[in-house]
């Protein structure tokens, strides 16, 4: 019972705030149409339109470098922006040609197919963005994935050495950990050249899961430095894992849940680089990763 009150009271919100939607266009549209001049208007998103045809060659030329470059699972976000860019830059055109047909006819308003039209070239510029964020953020991967690989495996290493020190059944349960984490970086290291941010994000989380056997073996001051070491990899993973999200949030019917989610990575990721601490930093960025 309770759950049908607050299902109709976020109804009756929902509704509410559709009708002032509504209205809001409405008047916009009054306003446009008693201010702005629809011939100028339209010349103004048929210029839009030109800048947007021009940007296509590089868009798609920006995919295709992914596609030559690296596996399809690392573009593919990339791609299907590229095509809903295409889409909305048609259908953009299509509005645009209805509306150019309208003003022949003094008795037809073309504000509808302005309108249309501006909101697919709006969509078009987005879906561009989006594609030169994901270019360069695979590229950003692919370029320091070497050293994150060498990273991890001097982090290997360095727990070698800690595991020296330790009593025998502590350093049997390190050597594990240790055991099961240089099998991992290895297998994930074959991969590296072309699948570059699921190799980084692959490889923080077994940094993260070899930090933990690790525990309170080490100093205060080699956690410091193993933080420091391990934090540019777990942050560049968060980012990874909060791009993708976002695309699936934008992309599906999502509920609250996971857009709260969304929000809390990318809060923790805000919280790590603006930490001091490298400690304090890592855990932040591997919360966001858990997120």
């Amino acid at each position: 019972a309770r759950r049908r009150t607050i299902a109709r009271e976020v109804k009756a919100r929902a509704d509410r705030a559709l009708e002032g939607v509504e209205r809001t266009r409405t008047a916009h549209s009054a306003w446009v149409g008693l201010n702005i001049d629809a011939a100028t208007q339209l010349e103004s998103s048929r210029e839009r339109l030109v800048a947007l045809d021009a940007e296509a060659s590089g868009i798609h030329s920006l995919i295709d470098d992914l596609s030559a470059c690296f596996d399809t699972e690392e573009w593919a976000d990339a791609g299907r922006e590229g095509e809903q860019f295409t889409d909305a830059v048609a259908r953009a055109r299509v509005a645009l040609d209805n509306a150019a047909q309208i003003a022949q006819d003094p008795s037809q308003s073309l504000l509808p197919s302005l309108a249309t039209a501006e909101r697919a070239l709006g969509e078009a510029g987005e879906r561009a963005r989006h594609v030169e964020e994901d270019h360069r953020r695979i590229s950003s991967a692919a370029i320091g994935v070497h050293g994150e690989v060498n990273a991890a495996r001097a982090a290997i290493r360095a727990a070698i050495s800690v595991r020296e020190g330790l009593e025998p059944d502590a350093a049997d349960r390190l050597g594990t950990a240790i055991d099961t984490a240089e099998a991992s970086i290895t297998r994930i290291a074959a991969g590296a050249e072309r699948q570059p941010t699921a190799t980084v994000d692959a490889i923080a989380r077994e940094r993260d899961r070899l930090d933990l056997a690790l525990g309170d073996a080490r100093s205060a001051q080699q956690r410091v430095r193993g933080a420091r070491s391990a934090l540019p990899g777990a942050l560049a993973a968060a980012r990874n894992a909060i791009a993708h999200a976002a695309v699936a949030v934008r992309r599906a019917n999502t509920g609250a849940e996971a857009r709260v989610r969304l929000a809390a990575a990318e809060t923790a990721v805000a919280d790590a680089r603006l930490a001091s601490d490298p400690v304090t930093a890592l855990d932040a960025a591997r919360r966001a990763l858990r997120h």
